[in-house]
């Protein structure tokens, strides 16, 4: 009854049909280049549409220091996620369809636990657990489901 959408609830939801097409359409249109090149395009332009929102932080929010702590991470974040996990799940895409391919994205927040386990040095909680045990026991029952 008191359900209120703010900014956010809109972005998600627009990122949300953005990715959903993107699946649909990275399997349904063909292209010219390759699945790596693809992806790395999409990564390029996607890295080109933040520059404003850099510049208008910066001028108006809080400047950021360009060290090379923070380059390294720029850099890291753009080939790991960007490239290589778009070029793998293109790949899934391709060998397994979209629509079982589309099961991995549950499992982005497992894998960012063990990267804060791993990277950051962040505590596995009790939630972190059950959260993925929840995700996998998902992702199985979904298969299952599937098959029959």
């Amino acid at each position: 009854m008191n359900l209120k959408f703010n900014w956010g609830d809109f972005w998600i939801l627009g990122a949300s049909i953005s990715w959903a097409l993107y699946s649909v359409y990275q399997v349904r249109l063909k292209s010219q280049f390759s699945v790596f090149a693809r992806v790395t395009l999409i990564a390029l332009f996607g890295a080109i549409s933040l520059f404003p929102f850099l510049f208008i932080e910066s001028i108006f929010f809080k400047s950021t220091s360009l060290s090379n702590t923070y380059l390294f991470w720029i850099f890291f974040a753009a080939i790991s996620p960007s490239i290589i996990a778009f070029y793998l799940y293109a790949n899934l895409q391709a060998l397994v369809g979209t629509n079982v391919a589309g099961l991995v994205v549950y499992l982005y927040p497992v894998y960012g636990s063990f990267y804060g386990y791993f990277l950051f040095s962040e505590n596995l909680e009790n939630y972190h657990l059950v959260g993925g045990l929840m995700v996998f026991i998902g992702i199985l029952l979904s298969n299952n489901y599937k098959k029959k």
